[in-house]
């Protein structure tokens, strides 16, 4: 199975990119379609293609596939259109038997190997809009499209979470099953490792290395064990990367830093020592500067509302099958 998984980022990319970059060459069997206008020289694997261009340009290319005003006003809002990139972007995966979108604040293990099935045919690899994988067949790629709601997702400057949300319900309504993946979704917010959606334990840690990622964890105190991921997606997390990390070494991936370090030094007291509970502050300095404090009332009071009744809209039409009158 060949996969093309599609990435339009625009700005510069972050320092835990290289690092990305490492994790899709361990990918043989997957092409990453980057647009970006990041023109900085990177070490690109063979299996991730760059094609340069504005963000500009890219939003008026996905205007030119609809007859109503899209609202794209900034880079973040991508997130609205991902289940539209088959179409968006046809040009680029012909030829792959699959095509999806994904993330790069994130770090891929061997992502074919840990699929629960490799027929793809009716099949949604992934409920979240950081890696998620699709047949290329035209009836996919043109999927999105099912009862109108995604003019509602398109045209609304909010992000509507429009892949994660109404687009699963217009793919089970169309007689496809969307099959979660084992994966390390953090929480932001807090200094220790929580995962979302899977256990969690007192001592973990991740290690990557050569294409495979792992969780390192100790139930009781005096034993490791280990369990394979398909990624680690860090959302907003910060992290520091050791200078002069040796990408051919072992990566240590603690809740603040990733380095190098001998594996047989992964000990319980180890991971005991660095999954300290607390929070970031950084994190929450930069969400009570008086800028985005203000965002945050206004959502709390208003938007979020707002955004809830878009989405019970947009779901309804998909639950009718009904279209919005233009």
């Amino acid at each position: 199975m060949k996969i093309a998984l599609i990435l339009p980022y625009f700005g510069k990319f972050d320092k835990l990119f290289p690092i990305w970059l490492q994790s899709c060459k361990y990918n043989p069997n997957i092409d990453w379609i980057i647009f970006t206008d990041d023109k900085n020289a990177y070490n690109y694997p063979q299996n991730v293609k760059v094609h340069y261009m504005s963000f500009e340009t890219i939003r008026e290319q996905f205007q030119k596939f609809y007859d109503f005003n899209i609202s794209l006003e900034t880079p973040y809002r991508l997130c609205n259109f991902k289940p539209a990139y088959g179409e968006l972007f046809t040009d680029y995966i012909q030829g792959y038997d699959a095509w999806g979108f994904c993330d790069n604040d994130m770090i891929y293990g061997n992502i074919i190997k840990n699929l629960p099935t490799k027929d793809i045919e009716k099949f949604k690899f992934g409920q979240l809009g950081h890696l998620t994988i699709l047949p290329n067949t035209e009836e996919c790629c043109k999927l999105y499209r099912y009862s109108d709601a995604y003019k509602i997702a398109f045209s609304t400057p909010q992000p509507l979470f429009f892949d994660e949300d109404t687009f699963i319900k217009i793919i089970a309504k169309n007689k496809y099953k969307t099959t979660s993946l084992h994966i390390a979704d953090l929480k932001p917010r807090l200094k220790h490792f929580h995962i979302l959606n899977e256990n969690n334990y007192k001592a973990q840690c991740f290690v990557w290395h050569k294409g495979k990622l792992e969780r390192y964890y100790s139930e009781d105190g005096k034993n490791i064990k280990r369990e394979e991921f398909t990624y680690i997606h860090f959302l907003k997390r910060p992290i520091t990367i050791e200078n002069g990390i040796d990408i051919t070494k072992p990566l240590i991936i603690i809740p603040n830093k990733i380095f190098n370090m001998p594996l047989n030094k992964i000990t319980p007291e180890f991971l005991l020592e660095v999954n300290k509970k607390g929070v970031f502050l950084n994190y929450w300095k930069n969400s009570f500067k008086p800028k985005n404090l203000y965002k945050r009332i206004i959502n709390r009071l208003y938007q979020n509302k707002r955004n809830c009744l878009l989405i019970e809209k947009m779901n309804k039409l998909v639950a009718e099958n009904k279209y919005v009158i233009q």
